[in-house]
């Protein structure tokens, strides 16, 4: 009778082999793609806080560099470590972290279906402030600054030849390479740079959207003398000092309006925008984005619906295996020690098998499969800093799901190592409290 319980008992064990093997996938899929942990544990694990600094932001400010329709007159890349030591002190990793985990906090329990509402505001009117302190300090009085002179000077020529080409006569023939020469001669770098500052002053305020309009001239005046300014023109050109005074009064002259001339206007009234209010992203934010698809919205409703549903009944899921386990110890043992017995010993084995399949399917199935899941070729620059980064974000999600589910299975395997042996310390227990009538074998009789 014992031998066919054993063998009711096997198919038994086939079938709880297969539901651990689903019922872990399911709990480490909830545990992952349900946790705002999962995705802040990915971003620390790839690095991507320093990344953005390190590679991506290179990679960007190259871009600019070479995008023609970005009137830059400074050569970007030449400053390039510079300008990344301000963007570090103005929004240093920790502060992208805070951000990013405050935003997962925000979005995911809403996703998941664990709240009906969300809404961040990635606050950046603080960082503009920040960095233009920084600017100040990191590059305009430092080595950097070496370069930015000589854009400058060589921009301010250039703007100002061009304009006294209108105001001028002919006779007053100074060409720009004469007139940029004697602005290196004359414009003491501490000035300059003091200058600059005067110009991020008064933009900062438009900038952050707390002023509508600002204006900064650089007055040159202060650095000519009329002898100067006389040698420059030429001999007999006293009657057009005052117009080269003039000239000088409005050498650069920055408002708004040249802003929009270097990025354009509509891109700096979204820069304001963002600046003065931060980025806020709410709900109705991503249906609207999700509107555009006839069926992304009710797709999305339905998807939070399964899964918060799916995620309180969890608990249900594993009332399978037990019960199941349950039945096999019936099966397997006459007595409780025989059935717990059974019960823990079947735990181990199958958490061992649910163990070998994920560690297989991850070596075998999974990983030759996922090394670049986001196709490199033809990408430069900023996608390709961003590819490599996300292939990397990819490889180091899936390889911590398995190895959460092989986790899983290991704690399983403890589990059930430890009821055998809680089993046979039951055993031993109870032969220790028999009675020494008992232990004691009994005398053979003797033969007449």
């Amino acid at each position: 009778m014992i031998w066919l319980r054993w063998l009711l008992a096997f198919p038994l064990i086939l079938i709880l082999v297969f539901v651990l093997f689903f019922v872990v996938l399911i709990t480490q899929v909830n545990n992952t793609v349900g946790s705002p942990a999962f995705y802040n544990r990915q971003m620390v694990q790839a690095d991507v806080y320093n990344f953005v600094y390190d590679d991506l932001l290179p990679a960007v400010i190259d871009e600019v560099q070479a995008n023609e329709s970005y009137d830059i007159p400074i050569d970007l890349t030449a400053i390039e470590g510079d300008i990344i030591a301000v963007a570090r002190r103005a929004a240093p990793p920790s502060w992208l972290q805070e951000r990013f985990e405050g935003a997962t906090a925000a979005v995911i329990p809403y996703v998941v279906g664990d709240s009906n509402s969300f809404g961040y505001t990635l606050p950046l009117k603080g960082v503009v402030q920040d960095a233009a302190a920084a600017v100040k300090e990191v590059i305009l009085r430092g080595a950097a600054f070496d370069s930015i002179y000589n854009d400058m000077i060589s921009f301010i020529a250039g703007e100002t030849h061009e304009a006294a080409g209108e105001e001028l006569p002919p006779e007053a023939d100074v060409t720009r390479s004469e007139f940029e020469e004697s602005l290196r001669d004359n414009v003491p770098q501490a000035w300059l740079a003091g200058e600059l500052e005067g110009i991020i002053d008064a933009a900062l305020p438009y900038i952050t959207g707390d002023a509508n309009s600002f204006t900064y001239a650089i007055d040159l005046n202060g650095l000519y003398s009329d002898e100067e300014l006389l040698e420059l023109l030429g001999a007999g050109n006293e009657a057009y000092l005052d117009d080269a005074r003039d000239l000088l009064a409005g050498a650069l002259k920055v408002t708004e309006k040249t802003l929009a001339d270097m990025l354009g206007a509509d891109e700096v009234a979204d820069i304001r925008d963002k600046i003065r209010d931060g980025l806020t992203f709410t709900e109705q934010d991503l249906r609207e984005q999700l509107s555009e698809d006839s069926e992304g919205v009710e797709g999305l409703d339905d998807a939070r619906g399964w899964i918060h549903t799916g995620r309180s009944l969890l608990w249900l899921l594993w009332l399978l295996p037990v019960l199941l386990l349950v039945g096999i110890g019936f099966l397997g043992g006459r007595t409780w020690k025989e059935r717990t017995g059974w019960a823990f010993a079947v735990l181990l084995f199958c958490a061992l098998m649910v163990y070998v399949a994920f560690l297989l399917i991850y070596s075998h199935a999974v990983a030759p499969y996922v090394h670049d899941p986001i196709q490199l070729a033809n990408l430069n620059g900023m996608e390709l800093a961003l590819a490599q980064k996300g292939n990397e974000v990819i490889n180091n999600s899936i390889a911590d799901m398995f190895g959460g589910m092989k986790m899983q299975a290991i704690y399983m395997m403890i589990a059930g190592g430890a009821g055998l042996l809680a089993v046979g310390g039951w055993y031993l227990y109870d032969r220790t409290q028999r009675s020494p009538k008992q232990r004691t074998p009994s005398k053979p009789t003797k033969r007449h």
